[in-house]
């Protein structure tokens, strides 16, 4: 609601009432006095804001007064009714509990071991570069336990992207991307679980493509041919790690910046050593580190440093400082950057039509203090209207209001209660107090939310109270009614009670030693690879402290997955999965109870596979027969308790190679003892240790020794040297290793018609230029340092010159100012480039003035340069006006004022 009037009058005093009171002070009710405009604005209007509402004007001479009537028609508090027709039904469709049933998933167990459906096809006719595919199928499909696996020649395929293996529900598959030679081989696909493994093999041959085109692409490109066979372009170098024995050096120097706000800085100088991996550059503003964030970018490419600075303001203004060091020293530039800031203060008039006016408004004979007393209430608080009782369902919205004066009393604080107790703070709940209204509001009830609500209002003079009761239906949570009807039957036979009776069971009192029922029983002769099983019957039972042990040949059983003990109701049992000749023996089952003890033994002897018929049974199954029969499948483990220390001894030496340059290398020698802790193997190429980079790979596994150079150099010919060492001794083994080494170049002529103009041009030899070494000489100044006499404070002052010798890396120059050395700060500037050095001072003060020197110094000797700086002092204190065309202005305001 918006009410206003015009009045001209400016020691005019205005005033709002409603129904004959004055208006409540609130954030709602918001009077305006501007000018010539009256106005009152009231946001948010409810009922109790309607009457008459009166505008009040007074001065010294007299009042007005003007009305208005404002009528309010109140909304309803609640609605009940849909604001959705269309949505109501799928609501009901949705609330339907009937459409919810609960499925209970039982795991399938899966007992069957893997199989192949189909095999993978083998690939004899691969070129490199290209793709390999193998797929298959499995079963079974559902195995959460399968594994699959895939090898090639034996060992598992190398992880990497070229290869991606897949396997899903049941299919097989593995792709090969970008086929190279090395890949050719025997892949073989395994699959394992829990009952058991299968596996299937393919073959993939991969041809080579040529690695050198030596027929030429380019009949008209001979000039480029005979540019490519120039034998002086083309010579190994052995690329050294460069140690940096230089300290930083900036090239050139940051330049000084001016930019206005919101515009882009850039700062930039060149500093070498370009390639020092261990340079670090950092930035400062005002000698504190650079702030990081977007604004900022800082670039250090290959000499190149530079910063950049987006969108300036005001505080970026200062000095920026460029520091590079690494460890042999370092190096500073520094440049200034100035940002001119934008008008924060406008004196000149923007409206000049409205200047007289707003010099009427600014008399000071009617800019007159009115004092305004705040209005004291002096009432204790009163509900004009109480909360009333509330009865809902679980889960609906409860509002709880009343109505309370005095309204305007800054003092007056409100509670609510439920059952005595404050009301606990949540995102259900909202309270309101807002001119004389109070409201209580939650979004959704529970049942327990039921009970007395009270509103309390306290001020300094008294309180008030006012108490309603909230009934909460709740909804049933348990539905007694059947879901299934025909397991009713089941439920009432679960839930009788006369099938469930508790038995009393005595505890059995144990009055004998144990003793052996049945003596042990099992096979006594086995061959090895088969599974042994032991049983006995043991009393008495039950006996809580009976204990049951196994030994062989005295020693406790070793633990493993290969022996599996069991003991149920006096039933004791020993399962051997797979026995080797190692398992040979006396197994002795010993049992102890509080009363005694009782001990049985039983006999194995295990024949090797030594006396096993080694002849193929199966001429069509040869080639399986020969996977099963691959020695380096089975590898008998012998752990033993002690370990006896012996010296190293190769069994099986190094062997000599002779291969051509790129392709690998592999030495391979046999290493007894086996499991000696101790043992470290080390390898040696002509005397020092090879070394570590991506292309040696050594291997040392349980007396295999291996090294793999993965692709091969000239250089690396020589004689190949594995030390092995451990706490008792040292064993050696040699061999050599000669690379040959391929032509880099292919010097034979391409085109046979041009060969005599070829041979011209490769006898041809340009002048050699004889290089004479310079001589040292001491320092020369060639130029003097021209005297600076009239600078004036906060001017630019250069001093130059030039000096000999140009190209002496022992040549120091230093800057002395009146005797002492010139200070270190961004002020200062120096240059020294190729014969040429400079000093700049970008702003001169009074204390500059002085003899500068320029000293010169090497091996040999030393120079001086001097001249004299004379700077002209500005005043302290700048007393004249710096806006001529304000002043006039300033003068009438201040006039006016006095």
């Amino acid at each position: 609601a918006v009410t206003s009037c015009s009045v001209r009058d400016p020691s005019m005093r205005v005033e709002w009432f409603v129904n004959g009171k004055p208006v409540k002070t609130g954030h709602r009710f918001r009077p305006a006095y501007e000018f010539d405009y009256v106005a009152l604005d009231l946001l948010g209007c409810y009922a109790i804001d309607s009457g008459v509402y009166t505008c009040q004007a007074r001065n010294q001479l007299g009042e007005a007064v003007t009305s208005c009537s404002v009528r309010i028609i109140a909304k309803s508090d609640l609605i009940l009714e849909t604001q959705n027709e269309s949505g109501l039904q799928k609501i009901a469709y949705l609330e339907d509990s009937s459409r919810y049933r609960r499925s209970e998933f039982v795991d399938e167990i899966v007992n069957v071991r893997p199989r192949f459906l189909t095999h993978p096809k083998s690939l004899t006719n691969t070129r490199e570069g290209g793709h390999a595919h193998f797929e298959c199928k499995i079963e079974p499909v559902t195995d959460p336990n399968l594994k699959v696996e895939w090898f090639k020649n034996g060992r598992p395929i190398t992880v990497g992207h070229r290869f991606r293996p897949i396997h899903d529900f049941g299919y097989v598959a593995l792709d090969i991307v970008d086929l190279i030679s090395e890949d050719s081989g025997i892949y073989t696909c395994r699959a394992v679980n829990l009952i058991g493994s299968d596996e299937t093999r393919v073959e993939l041959q991969c041809r080579s493509s040529e690695q050198i085109v030596t027929v030429t692409q380019n009949e008209a490109g001979l000039e480029q041919i005979h540019y490519l066979e120039d034998r002086s372009r083309y010579s190994r170098r052995e690329e050294i790690d460069e140690t940096t024995k230089q300290a930083p050096v900036f090239t050139t120097s940051l330049k000084n910046v001016e930019i206005k706000e919101n515009q882009r800085a850039h700062f930039e100088c060149r500093l070498i050593p370009v390639s020092d991996p261990t340079m670090r550059v950092e930035w400062y503003h005002n000698n504190l580190p650079l702030k990081s964030g977007s604004r900022f970018t800082e670039t250090n490419n290959f000499g190149f440093v530079a910063l950049d600075i987006m969108s300036c303001l005001p505080e970026d203004a200062g000095t920026y400082t460029c520091r590079a060091f690494n460890a042999v020293g370092e190096a500073i530039t520094s440049a200034v950057a100035i940002v001119h800031t934008k008008k924060s203060i406008y004196l000149e008039s923007q409206h000049e039509s409205a200047l007289p006016r707003l010099q009427h408004l600014e008399d000071g004979a009617k800019r007159q203090r009115i004092s305004v007393q705040d209005e004291v209430v002096n009432q204790a608080p009163v509900f004009t209207l109480p909360v009333r009782d509330v009865r809902v369902a679980e889960g609906q919205a409860v509002h709880f209001e009343a109505r309370l004066i005095p309204v305007g009393d800054p003092h007056l604080k409100v509670e609510w209660l439920r059952n005595g107790q404050p009301i606990e703070a949540s995102n259900r709940t909202t309270t309101m107090h807002d001119f004389g209204y109070v409201a209580f509001n939650m979004k959704y009830v529970n049942p327990e939310d039921s009970g007395t609500y009270t509103c309390r209002a306290v001020n300094e003079l008294g309180q008030a109270v006012t108490s309603a009761s909230l009934i909460v239906q709740s909804k049933t949570s348990i539905q007694l009614e059947t879901q299934h009807e025909a397991a009713m039957h089941k439920i009432h036979q679960l839930e009788d009670h006369t099938r469930y009776q508790r038995r009393e069971e005595e505890e059995y009192v144990v009055s004998q030693p144990p003793r052996f029922v049945t003596k042990l029983i099992g096979p006594t002769n086995l061959v090895e690879g088969q599974s042994a099983h032991y049983e006995c019957r043991i009393e008495p039972y039950p006996d809580p402290n009976l204990k049951v042990e196994w030994f062989h040949n005295g020693k406790a059983l070793s633990t493993g997955h290969r022996f599996r003990t069991t003991y149920d109701f006096g039933f004791a049992a020993l399962d051997i999965l797979t026995v080797y000749a190692e398992d040979s023996g006396e197994y002795t089952c010993r049992v102890t109870n509080n009363l005694g003890e009782a001990v049985n033994s039983i006999n194995l002897n295990v024949q090797s596979r030594s006396g096993i018929i080694r002849e193929t049974q199966h001429e069509e199954a040869l080639q399986k027969i020969q996977h099963l029969e691959d020695e380096s499948r089975y590898q008998r483990k012998v752990e033993e308790d002690q370990f006896l220390a012996e010296r190293p001894q190769f069994g099986r030496p190094l062997r000599n190679a002779n291969v051509n340059e790129g392709t690998p290398v592999h030495l391979e020698a046999t290493l007894t003892p086996v499991n000696d802790p101790t043992m470290k193997v080390e390898w040696y190429c002509n005397g020092t240790p090879i070394q570590t980079g991506h292309r040696f790979k050594t291997t040392y596994d349980f007396g295999f020794v291996a090294l793999d150079i993965l692709y091969t150099h000239a250089e690396d010919t020589g004689t190949y040297m594995c030390k092995a060492k451990n706490a008792v001794g040292e064993a050696v083994t040699t061999c050599a290793v000669n690379v040959t080494a391929n032509k880099t170049l292919d010097f034979d002529t391409m085109d046979a018609q041009r060969l005599e103009k070829i041979r011209q041009l490769e006898n041809y030899a340009p002048p050699t230029k004889a290089v004479v070494e310079e001589k040292g000489q001491k320092p020369i100044f060639l130029t003097p340092l021209s005297n600076l006499e009239h600078l004036k404070e906060g001017e630019h002052a250069h001093l130059e010159c030039r000096v000999e010798p140009i190209n002496d890396p022992n040549l120091k120059i230093e800057w002395f100012c009146n005797g002492k050395q010139l200070p270190t700060g961004h002020r200062f500037r120096t240059t020294h480039d190729f014969g040429y050095v400079a000093l700049d001072i970008l702003y001169v003060y009074g204390e500059d003035t002085g003899t500068y020197m320029c000293k010169a110094t090497n091996l040999l000797g030393e120079a001086v340069n001097t001249c004299n700086v004379r700077i002209l002092n500005r005043r302290s204190m700048i007393l004249d006006t710096q806006h001529p065309d304000a002043l006039e202005k300033i003068q009438k305001l201040e006039s006016k004022s006095a």
